[in-house]
């Protein structure tokens, strides 16, 4: 999800997390622990949430004690409809099974980092008949400041053969390769054209609400921002 500013970023998270928490556990993984105290504070406030109901909140970072992320790990365990709000602390060695939503706040130092964040969705659960893997599913929401790590995505998306969206290769073009936004188009690697005759070709218009096919309808204003 490619979006103009952080706030637009807490605005998505707020209104997306009543929808997806119903699906199963969720993780947001976000990179500071400023941040992870700050959204666990807001989405506990929020009036989706408040007052307790169906869902758990909690949050783990490294300043927290190794006893109060045991009992966090251990409620999020214990509620089907939890959220995890965490650093990266939680995306490696953590065996909780059954996570259906990965949302990746900030985005990932790299994409092994990334790798990991979004493995934890869908994992293979024990009890699974015939050992199929469960299915998940994974948000990552970008700004323009992500414009480097938008370029380490869709490369991966292209070896995967996973369409790249108009607005991740739009963000791909202010990345470093692409001469930080300067319109400088590579013949190798991706060969991003977007605004130049003919690019784009195949792709369906995207927008903050997902996907559209080239002649459906006219892509839609984000709500957040």
């Amino acid at each position: 999800m490619v979006l103009p500013s952080r706030d637009a970023k807490i605005q998505w998270l707020m209104e997306m997390l009543p929808v997806l928490s119903p699906l199963g556990r969720c993780i947001v993984f976000v990179a500071t622990r400023a941040d992870c105290d700050l959204l666990s504070q807001m989405v506990q406030n929020s009036p989706s949430f408040a007052g307790g109901g169906a869902t758990t909140i909690v949050s783990i970072h490294g300043d927290k004690d190794q006893r109060d992320r045991n009992s966090a790990i251990s409620q999020f365990k214990k509620n089907a409809q939890s959220i995890l709000i965490a650093t990266d602390v939680a995306s490696r060695g953590l065996d909780i099974p059954d996570i259906q939503v990965v949302i990746n706040f900030d985005a990932a130092k790299n994409m092994d980092g990334h790798v990991h964040r979004v493995g934890r969705a869908g994992r293979l659960s024990k009890n699974d008949a015939g050992g199929q893997h469960q299915r998940g599913v994974a948000y990552t929401l970008l700004t323009k400041q992500n414009a480097n790590f938008a370029v380490s995505l869709a490369d991966a998306f292209e070896r995967e053969g996973r369409e790249v969206s108009q607005e991740l290769a739009a963000l791909c073009q202010k990345g470093n390769r692409y001469g930080g936004g300067r319109m400088k188009h590579s013949k190798d690697g991706l060969g991003f054209g977007v605004g130049t005759a003919g690019s784009g070709a195949g792709m369906p218009r995207s927008s903050h609400y997902g996907p559209t096919s080239n002649d459906q309808r006219p892509k839609k204003k984000s709500r957040w921002g």
